[in-house]
């Protein structure tokens, strides 16, 4: 009997080290897979954040167009945007010196988050003195605003609008999401 009793118990044996191997796989198999469907969760996260910022961007009382009271969609007005540049003291100052919200601002940090907002005259003269306005900047990097592996770039085209002279031109509204 004994040494039936120990054949069957290695049988046992055996087939438990079977089930823990296959479990084990088993295991490592479904966690990959989950683990890539919450990075494609996350990704998809971010890129839903951004919308969100450029949504928030688009509709900023201080820099839309309106006449008689009604707001036109996707228009910037350029008086708007150059009242603005001449903040006294901005905290931050690219070469142009065309920083328009000053940070750090609770109020536009709890809009804009981790973000960088520019605006950019593309025609009729793609290439006019100070034709790049950075609306608002608070990179995390530190670095000046690019998109960096890991920020979402969006590139909407918007109408700017010149009250003085009743033109339009056609920019670029850049919006660089970053995330941590």
């Amino acid at each position: 009997m004994t040494g039936k009793s120990q054949l069957q118990i290695g049988e046992i044996v055996a087939v438990l080290v079977v089930f823990f191997m296959m479990s084990l796989i088993g295991f490592v198999v479904y966690f990959s897979i989950i683990r890539g469907e919450v990075q494609d969760l996350t990704e998809n996260a971010k890129s839903l954040g951004s919308v969100g910022v450029v949504k928030i961007a688009l509709s900023l009382p201080e820099l839309q167009c309106s006449e008689n009271n009604v707001v036109r969609e996707s228009c910037f007005d350029k008086a708007k945007i150059e009242l603005a540049k001449e903040d006294p003291a901005p905290v931050k100052a690219y070469p142009n010196g065309n920083l328009i919200f000053k940070e750090p601002s609770n109020y536009y940090f709890d809009l804009f988050g981790f973000s960088t907002i520019q605006v950019k005259q593309v025609y009729p003269d793609p290439n006019p003195p100070n034709a790049v306005w950075t609306i608002y900047d608070n990179n995390i990097y530190g670095t000046p605003p690019t998109a960096q592996g890991s920020g979402f770039q969006s590139n909407i085209p918007i109408i700017i609008f010149d009250p003085g002279t009743r033109e339009n031109y056609f920019g670029v509204l850049t919006v660089i999401s970053y995330s941590r």
